[in-house]
């Protein structure tokens, strides 16, 4: 791909929104916000919250947090972003403590490339589609067919 990669080293959950903001604002992460914002090609996953869900950012909560996600409507992650079923960032205290890239910064980039796959993850796929503004879609069989029937 020839290209410039960065580094975002930052705690993925922080104790606070005020923290999250510390650490964008006085620590240097802004930066790689304002790069982000430019990107020409984006790669990204995502990952189910069900009970036997796929996304790895389920073992980093606690119960509480992820029954309150799905209670709020989140079905997906992707960046740890949570999504609803259409693609709606879901808003719950925890949003405000993630340090992550925003999806609509992602779906501003110049290509978007969403590799999932696995039946179970069909609607989770199409969530971070709907989100993202996703051009290409690298999936399997399965995810595929899930996809079609949705």
């Amino acid at each position: 791909l020839n290209a410039e990669c960065m580094l975002y080293l930052a705690p993925l959950f922080v104790d606070s929104a005020e923290t999250k903001r510390a650490l964008i604002e006085d620590c240097g992460l802004n930066r790689l916000l304002e790069v982000a914002k430019t990107l020409d090609l984006a790669i990204i996953s995502c990952g189910d919250l069900g009970t036997t869900g796929s996304s790895m950012t389920m073992d980093f909560l606690s119960p509480a947090e992820r029954d309150a996600l799905r209670a709020a409507g989140a079905i997906c992650d992707a960046g740890c972003n949570f999504l609803d079923a259409e693609g709606h960032d879901v808003d719950t205290p925890l949003r405000h403590r993630i340090v992550n890239v925003d999806l609509g910064t992602i779906s501003e980039a110049g290509h978007v490339i969403l590799a999932a796959g696995g039946a179970k993850r069909a609607v989770a796929i199409r969530a971070t589609v709907l989100r993202t503004k996703c051009r290409t879609l690298i999936t399997d069989e399965a995810a595929a067919n899930a996809l079609l029937s949705l």
